[in-house]
């Protein structure tokens, strides 16, 4: 927003000169415009002040979602790679009942990733950070 108010200056200026006469015609009237020059002049001006809101109505949009992102929770964007490290349980080998032991590993950050053909489960979590 703080740009769109010298752009549409700088336009006008571009498209209608600043109004002071140079070189050879400095001393002389300037010509007469003709009427739809001056209206494509000002269509012109009117059409670049209109993409400049535009513009300025996007990056504002933009910054609104990049806020609004940054506050969903459970959302992470990382620039980095992440390390994962995965897990087997075969449910058959179960001292204590599977669906405790599965809510044990949810509870440790393990998310059930793929089971094999032979019934294993594989889980998954983000390497732990060491310290």
């Amino acid at each position: 927003m703080k740009y769109t108010l010298p752009l549409i200056a700088l336009s006008f200026v571009l498209a209608f000169g600043c109004g002071k006469p140079t070189g050879k015609s400095a001393g002389k009237s300037p010509a007469p415009v003709a009427p739809a020059e001056t209206d494509a002049n000002r269509s012109t001006v009117e059409t670049v002040a209109d993409s400049l809101q535009d513009i300025s109505n996007t990056i504002r949009n933009v910054q609104a979602l990049s806020e609004n992102v940054k506050n969903i929770r459970g959302l992470q964007l990382v620039s980095e790679r992440i390390a994962w490290e995965y897990k087997i349980i075969d449910p058959s080998d179960a001292e204590i009942s599977l669906e405790t032991r599965l809510n044990d590993l949810g509870k440790e950050g393990w998310e059930l990733s793929a089971s094999s053909p032979k019934g294993k489960f594989i889980f998954k979590r983000r390497q732990q950070q060491k310290k």
